[in-house]
């Protein structure tokens, strides 16, 4: 037990140290811009509840809180959606808001001096909204089922064969092949939320798309997909005194401009994921409250690297010199957002800074140049291997913020250099269902616009998730198609390593030959942000899971 703790407080020491770092200072970054434009509210990067000024929580209310899309009501077989799964499910372990794992389900926990056996001692009295025992039994059988069916992340923690024993009513000995640095960092993920297992073994699969039975605050009174979601408060909820709101509405609107009206308007108390300049605009309004948070979330644009000419090392190393991302940094959100030092963010554990890709168009001309991408009849567009070509970019609208501006910038920035893109906008429900599947089954794209977040603060998660050969769509999101072999070596030495500073420094190897090798064009580091009315309290943001966590909020008379 004392070798976890240490290296749980070793993680929480560098995420300390890295946002403390993102709030201020004098470090430049890409293009001359200053890390300290990068100044989020202290009280968030302090690590304290935020939207609390004081004063006892009041029970009662309906929090009206919009969001762009719910994709279903079953989080164990998607990865995401964090919202507002933890309202209804809850998982073994949290990050509290200093992003540190935490118990929840779990009261106490031990590990042997080897870090292969982690034994859980539960919370007893703890009931699912059907009244079934949450307990050992449930435990082992929500694990077993996940590893059974494979669902995401079934394969991130390394389970020894039959890994979950009961020992006894509330006691589970849950067994690993080989250590894990990041172990509890996955089971604070909405993937390993715990079922009621009498509940899920009376409905069908699609059943549990649009039902749900969990341990959490609030019980689900009403589900209509693509327009709301109505909960209402757990009276028999273990936390004693908890929650605080009589109910939550979540209203399904997949327009921006429209979730802001709503919150002016005062009809919404709740939305997240503001532009910088919804957030302007609000900053005057004595109604309502604006937040913004450090986020893991960091955007980029991976090219289809089996697809040519994107399977040239130098045409992939042109498209980051080709954009000015410092421009589109500030013209999108406003010098906001720090541009890209790496495959990640540094505010997670194991990051490795890389030399920034500078905005160089005539470099990047070049470079297309000798790669045999020329313009022979003069329309400012290059051809490949004798033909015009155009270039399909996939992008969503509406559920990021400038997720359309990025994509329309990079289009006008790859045409000054001489390359044709097309902009595809595909459904944000639809997004990643389309993207997932396995190459040669998914529809022909080149490039897609990507904003992904590191749910467990850790470098484990893009480099085993988004850069490994393991890891193409199908199995999880390298949306590149991004291969080599040692690359792979790397990230496997560094699972395998004895100690958190040798598993970083394979790591780091790893890292900076996905950036050099330009496995995407990398963009930006964001940030959370967020807009509510003024009464709302006891939020905080979880920027490893990047939402603001609310199923303990309360409205202020």
């Amino acid at each position: 037990m004392k070798q976890f703790t240490v290296l749980l407080l070793a993680v929480f020491m560098v995420l300390s140290a890295t946002i403390a770092f993102a709030g201020g200072g004098s470090d430049t970054t890409a293009g001359g811009l200053e890390a300290a434009d990068f100044t989020p509210d202290p009280a968030l990067v302090s690590g304290k509840v935020v939207l609390a000024d004081g004063g006892s929580p009041n029970r009662g209310g309906t929090l009206e809180m919009a969001l762009p899309a719910i994709t279903h009501l079953d989080p164990v077989s998607i990865a995401g959606d964090t919202e507002p799964y933890v309202f209804i499910f809850e998982t073994l372990f949290e990050f509290d808001a200093e992003w540190k794992p935490t118990p929840l389900l779990v009261e106490s926990f031990d590990v042997s001096a080897d870090g292969l056996v982690h034994t859980w001692k539960l919370h007893q009295g703890v009931k699912f909204h059907d009244g079934s025992p949450f307990n050992a039994e449930v435990v082992k059988w929500n694990i077993d089922r996940k590893i059974e069916q494979n669902t995401p992340y079934a394969t991130s923690i390394p389970w020894a064969d039959d890994p979950i024993k009961v020992v006894n009513e509330y006691t589970v000995k849950a067994t690993l092949k080989e250590p894990s640095f990041v172990m509890y960092n996955y089971l604070t993920g909405s993937s390993y939320m715990m079922y009621s297992k009498k509940f899920v073994e009376s409905v069908s699969m699609d059943d549990l798309k649009n039902q749900g039975v969990g341990t959490g605050p609030y019980i689900i009174k009403e589900y209509l997909p693509n327009d709301h979601l109505y909960l209402e408060r757990n009276p028999d909820y273990w936390q004693e005194g908890l929650p605080f709101f009589d109910a939550i509405n979540v209203q399904i609107i997949p327009d921006a401009n429209t979730r802001l009206l709503t919150l002016e308007a005062g009809q919404i108390d709740f939305v997240k994921d503001l532009s910088i300049q919804d957030m302007k605009r609000l900053e005057g309004n004595a109604d309502l409250e604006i937040k913004e948070a450090p986020s893991t979330r960091t955007y980029h644009v991976p090219s289809h690297n089996l697809r040519p000419p994107f399977d040239n090392v130098n045409v992939r190393r042109a498209l980051n010199f080709a954009v000015d991302k410092v421009a589109m940094n500030k013209t999108i959100y406003e010098g906001k957002y720090l541009i890209s030092r790496g495959i990640s963010t540094p505010l997670v554990m194991g990051f490795q800074e890389s030399t920034p890709y500078t905005y160089n168009p005539e470099k990047a001309k070049q470079m297309l140049e000798d790669a045999g991408l020329v313009d022979t009849n003069g329309d400012g567009f290059r051809e490949w291997d004798g033909k015009e070509r155009e270039y399909i970019l996939y992008t969503r609208a509406g559920q990021r913020a400038g997720d359309i501006e990025i994509a329309e910038q990079f289009q006008a920035f790859m045409a000054e250099v001489g390359l044709n893109i097309k902009i595809e906008i595909i459904d944000a429900g639809q997004y990643f269902t389309i993207l997932n599947q396995p190459f040669g089954q998914a529809p022909y794209y080149d490039l897609t616009n990507q904003a992904p977040s590191n749910f467990i603060a850790d470098m484990s998660y893009p480099l085993n998730t988004m850069y490994s050969s393991w890891s193409w769509p199908g199995n999880f999101y390298n949306y590149s198609h991004y291969k080599n072999d040692k690359v792979d070596a790397l990230i496997k030495a560094g699972d395998r390593a004895g100690s958190l500073e040798e598993r970083n420094k394979f790591y780091g190897e790893a890292q900076n030959i996905v950036w050099d090798e330009a496995a995407s064009t990398f963009l930006f580091d964001g940030i959370l942000t967020l807009g509510t009315t003024k009464n709302v309290r006891g939020v905080f943001s979880d920027g490893a899971h990047n939402v603001w966590n609310i199923k303990y909020g309360w409205f202020a008379e």
